[in-house]
């Protein structure tokens, strides 16, 4: 048995973490005395060692205590799923690194840029800066391969294609304004199918392909966690988030029953 002390010293966990990680119910020790000294045995030295694997591999706390407690077939899908996230971290990094080159030359006069270099390294910026900001969520939504197709469609979108993809969003937003302001926003109306058209043609431009299934699990993505929501929210008059839900669950039923 050993005390929380020798337990400490040997893993170079801190007491303090170690009497945090039982009040969270992580690892518990073997026995309390009545002196209320902590006593670990062999089996919680070896979750520990477990614990702080998957703190290596950058597992949450939350994340950690689930996987100790599942079966080894759902724990494969969990260590699949980080796989992949820290394939999606690597590949941020790279490109985060390459554009960081490509700034340093470009500040010592060592490389020039045109119009359409400057449009490639733009192209670069955004997919890393989406991958930083939703990466996670779009992975837990959608097949890594479809996030993977997505980001090289963006490599490989023209600057033609991309200021449509500005206007388009820029009449979303506006015919968003123009519904926002009516005393009752009437999904069924005539404003809300040109919005509606309008978010469905963008996301066909900013995905090159489009479905009723996808369409809906971005309105998910979009009402259910704040940053995407924000994203709408921030560039209309009032909050058009759950407007922009509604529309979408409206007129894609619409599409189903037709």
């Amino acid at each position: 048995m050993y005390s929380i002390h020798e337990m400490s010293q040997k893993s170079g966990v801190s007491k303090r973490a170690l009497r945090y990680y039982d009040q969270i119910g992580l690892l518990h020790p073997k026995t309390i005395k009545e002196n209320g000294y902590r006593l670990y045995g062999d089996q919680e030295v070896t979750k520990l060692q477990e614990i702080l694997l998957y703190k290596y591999l950058g597992f949450s706390l939350q994340e950690i205590k689930v996987a100790l407690l599942v079966d080894s077939r759902t724990r494969i899908d969990l260590f699949t799923h980080h796989a992949h996230k820290i394939q999606q971290r690597m590949q941020q990094n790279k490109q985060q690194l390459l554009l960081a080159n490509e700034m340093i030359a470009q500040l010592k006069g060592e490389q020039t840029m045109t119009n359409d270099d400057k449009f490639e390294q733009m192209k670069k910026t955004l997919i890393a800066n989406n991958d930083a900001l939703y990466g996670e969520e779009l992975l837990r939504t959608y097949q890594p391969e479809a996030v993977q197709q997505t980001n090289l469609y963006w490599q490989n979108l023209s600057a033609e294609t991309y200021q449509l993809l500005l206007h388009t969003e820029q009449e979303l937003i506006h015919q968003l304004n123009e519904l926002l302001l009516q005393p009752d926003a009437d999904i069924t109306g005539s404003k809300a199918k040109q919005v509606f058209l309008s978010h469905k043609k963008w996301l066909t431009l900013a995905t090159s392909s489009y479905s009723v299934g996808y369409h809906r699990a971005m309105a998910d993505l979009y009402k259910d966690d704040l940053r995407f929501s924000a994203y709408y929210d921030q560039k209309t008059l009032k909050p058009s988030t759950s407007l922009l839900c509604a529309i979408i669950y409206y007129y894609t039923t619409e599409e189903t029953e037709s």
